[in-house]
Order: structure tokens, then C-alpha cells, then sequence
């Protein structure tokens, strides 16, 4: 009988025995078998077992036995066939791959493709897109609601992006009992990272601890002493082991390390999760001594150290560039020692002051009077404003509203009011009482 004749009942049956044949597969010798039998199904055009193969493809063994093209055809097939998994798998490689083949652009129908099918994945993937691109409160909203849409699908990470978001204030307040809630939901449901996130949320003013202050990398284990009993979990799927993932992940970086943190750190950060990858580059910076070398000092010689600090930088440098804000408050510090990289220091400053991080404010305040000497006091407060810092948001709330621009008086004064400015709280009651700039409400 050809592949072609198979029936649908028959082909079912071939790809159910394949999948639990790969379930239970404990040789090399079974394991082979059974993917015959999948690339048989597959072949005769069972959508799943499609499915199968692109994970087969992406899974083996050394990186260059990876034959993506193979993987992809796969994929594509599986998802033309309305296989939503699929669909995220397309969209993970367009947006993590970091390969031009793979533009970042590109992943948008797939993930789109498989929300409308309820997979969870792709529901996820577009909360987290929104959220660390987002441009304004609307934005941060439709994060939100894609995050719990995924959340609502079952999948445990919405939950610690959720998490996340109390956590930060985003939209509106900062919410510390959700944010813990949320993220015990997660860690509970299998997610490693939030066991680092719980971590951090136990920490008394975590985001603003001085840079060059010792971490206490006792407070992190107790947090985080649970996810060891994950870990399996969390490998299984892909049968490596853990110094294999950390090392496709971030390029052996952590085998120079994994004598000096906390395993379950180094599992989260493999795992991708912003804050921890952030907090082991930048504990390596630290002990590495370089950062606050002289300007013009001679380099260091010693390899180690210099290792130790390059890695580090990197690091750190890959979570700010994805919006953590702590990452971008260290590296924004370490531009603006260096009048060439002026501009990526305001950058970088601007984005975390943003997400309410105090110290960039401060920081961005300072750098902005010294290296914009010459700018008008409207673009001064516009830079300023737009960087999270309060006092300027209400300066330039109240410009606007002398101006006669209420939407724009309103909408800065409302920013400074989320940001904790008493005389902005108080007269945005008058705003809402005359209705300027917004609906009427006396309440």
C-alpha cells in the first residue's frame, strides 16, 4: 500500500503508534523506529506528525547536524494544516534566531495564525512583543489582555509576565500582593524563571540597589531552592542536559561561572528570563573590578579579568537591548563615561526611567544638563518627561495646559500623577472636574 492510499483512520492509528513509540523509546534503535514510522504518517500528510518532524529537525544532536530548511518545511506544512504549535515554532524562530533568514517582521502572521487557533505559545509570544515594545498605556493594555489570554489557555509563563507587570506598575499601579500571586501561579505551574522572579519581588528595593554592593546570593537560594525540582521539567523535552542548554543558549558563557552562582540562577537565565541573565552579567562585572576603571587607564592584561568583564558587559548589554530596566540603568552608566556613546547612554536611560526606574531618571536628568546645555526648556522637559521624570512631566503638563493643548496637559499631568507628584495629584481633580482634556466626572 503506498503512503498516498492510506486512509485517514489508518493514518491516525500510524502516527498515535509513532508518538507513543517516541514516548517510551529508551535505545537509540527505538527511537529511530519510531521516527520512521512518524515520517511515514508525515509523508502520507498527517498534520501532526509534520509537526513532529520540524521538532526532529530542530532537536539534533550537535548544531550542525540542525537542518533548518528541513525543520521549516515541516513546520509550514504543519501549519497550513492549522497545527497552531506550529505556528508558534515559526514565530520563535523569526523572533529569537537572531539570523537573517529568519527577519523579526516575519514572525507576526505566524503568531497571528496560531492565537486565532487558542494556542497558548503564540498568545504569549504577542503579550510579550506588546509589552517590551510598548509606546503608550493602550499598547501596554492589549499586552495585557494577550497575556491573559494565554494565561487563560493554561500556559504558566503568562502568568509570570503578568506577574511582571503588577510588579512594575504597568498600566497603571504598582500592585506587589498581585505580582506575587501571579508569579507564584507560574513558579507552581513549571516555570523556573519565576522562581528568580519570586526572588527579586522578596527583595527590599531590588531595582535600586547601588551597583557596587555585594549581592547576597543566600537570599536568592532560599527564594529560589524549589526549582531544582523543576529542572527536569524544564529539560525534558529536549533530553540535554543542563550545561548543554546554557551553553545554546548563551554561548558558554556560564561555563566560566557555574562554580560561582547559584544553580538555579544559572537555570532561569538559560531559560531566557531577562532579570537573571542581567543579574550574572552583572555580578561578573563586578568581581571582574573593571567598571570603574580610570578613563584612559592602561587595559588590564590579566585574560581572566578581561573575560570576566567582557562576558559580563554582553550580558548585561542583551537584557537592556530587550528592555529589562536595571540592565539598561548599568549600561546607560557605562556609556556615559564615554562622550562617543553620549547618545546610547540617553537611550538607554530614557527607556528604563520609562518603566519608573529611579536612578535612570536621576541619572538621565544629570546627563541631559550637561551634554544639551543648549536646549530650550520645552525640549529639555519634553526629553525629560518622556523619560519618566516627574517634575518635568508636570512642568510640561502645565505649559501645555497654559497653551490651551488640554489633551496634552492632561494626558502629561495624569503621567506625573501615576509617578507620585503631590501637586500633579491634586490638580488633575480640577482637570477631570471642568472635563479638560477628558470626560466630565465630579466623582
Amino acid at each position: 500500500m503506498s503512503d498516498a492510499a492510506i486512509s485517514a483512520e489508518v493514518l491516525d492509528t500510524i502516527y498515535l503508534e509513532a508518538r507513543e513509540a517516541l514516548l517510551v523509546a529508551n535505545t537509540e534503535r527505538d527511537h529511530r523506529m519510531a521516527m520512521l514510522s512518524m515520517r511515514r504518517a508525515a509523508r502520507a500528510g498527517h498534520p501532526y506528525a509534520h509537526y513532529e518532524m520540524g521538532l526532529y529537525e530542530m532537536q539534533l544532536g550537535a548544531p550542525e547536524d540542525i537542518n533548518l530548511e528541513e525543520a521549516v518545511r515541516w513546520f509550514q506544512a504543519a501549519a497550513s494544516r492549522h497545527v497552531p504549535e506550529a505556528s508558534s515554532e515559526l514565530a520563535r524562530l523569526h523572533l529569537y534566531r537572531g539570523d537573517k533568514r529568519f527577519p523579526r517582521e516575519a514572525a507576526i502572521p505566524h503568531l497571528i495564525a496560531g492565537a486565532e487557533l487558542e494556542c497558548p505559545d503564540a498568545a504569549l509570544e504577542i503579550g510579550k512583543c506588546l509589552l517590551l515594545t510598548h509606546r503608550n498605556d493602550e499598547s501596554l493594555q492589549h499586552a495585557k489582555d494577550w497575556l491573559e489570554k494565554s494565561a487563560h489557555l493554561g500556559h504558566p509563563s503568562a502568568y509570570r509576565w503578568l506577574g511582571y507587570m503588577a510588579w512594575r506598575g504597568l498600566p497603571v499601579l504598582v500592585e506587589l500582593d498581585k505580582a506575587v500571586a501571579l508569579t507564584t501561579k507560574a513558579a507552581n505551574g513549571g516555570d523556573v524563571a519565576a522562581r528568580f522572579q519570586l526572588a527579586l519581588l522578596g527583595m527590599d528595593d531590588f531595582g535600586e540597589r547601588d551597583l557596587h554592593s555585594p549581592w547576597n546570593k543566600d537570599d536568592v537560594v532560599i527564594e529560589l531552592s524549589c526549582a531544582l525540582q523543576l529542572e527536569d521539567q524544564l529539560l525534558k523535552d529536549g533530553e540535554i542536559s543542563l550545561e548543554q542548554f546554557a551553553i545554546d543558549h548563551l554561548d558558554g558563557v556560564f561555563r566560566l561561572i557555574e562554580d560561582d552562582f547559584p544553580r538555579e540562577v544559572l537555570l532561569a537565565a538559560a531559560a531566557g528570563h531577562l532579570p537573571a541573565i542581567s543579574h550574572v552579567g552583572e555580578n561578573m562585572i563586578v568581581e571582574s573590578g573593571l567598571f570603574d576603571e580610570p578613563k584612559g587607564s592602561k587595559p588590564s592584561e590579566d585574560e581572566t579579568t578581561k573575560a570576566l568583564f567582557d562576558y559580563g558587559k554582553r550580558l548585561v548589554a542583551h537584557s537592556a537591548e530587550r528592555g529589562y530596566p536595571r540592565a539598561q540603568w548599568i549600561m546607560g552608566e557605562w556609556y556615559s563615561r564615554r562622550s562617543k556613546t553620549m547618545d546610547d547612554a540617553l537611550r538607554l536611560l530614557s527607556a528604563a526611567g520609562r518603566q519608573g526606574h529611579k536612578a535612570s531618571q536621576t541619572l538621565v536628568e544629570k546627563l541631559f544638563e550637561t551634554s544639551c546645555k543648549n536646549a530650550s526648556e520645552i525640549s529639555r522637559n519634553v526629553f525629560l518627561a518622556e523619560a519618566g521624570v516627574v517634575h518635568a512631566q508636570f512642568e510640561l503638563a502645565t505649559t501645555y495646559h497654559i497653551d490651551g493643548k488640554a489633551k496634552l496637559a492632561f494626558d502629561w499631568m495624569l503621567a506625573a500623577a501615576r509617578g507620585g507628584h503631590r501637586e500633579a495629584q491634586k490638580r488633575l481633580a480640577f482637570f477631570y472636574e471642568l472635563g479638560e482634556g477628558c470626560a466630565k466626572d465630579r466623582t
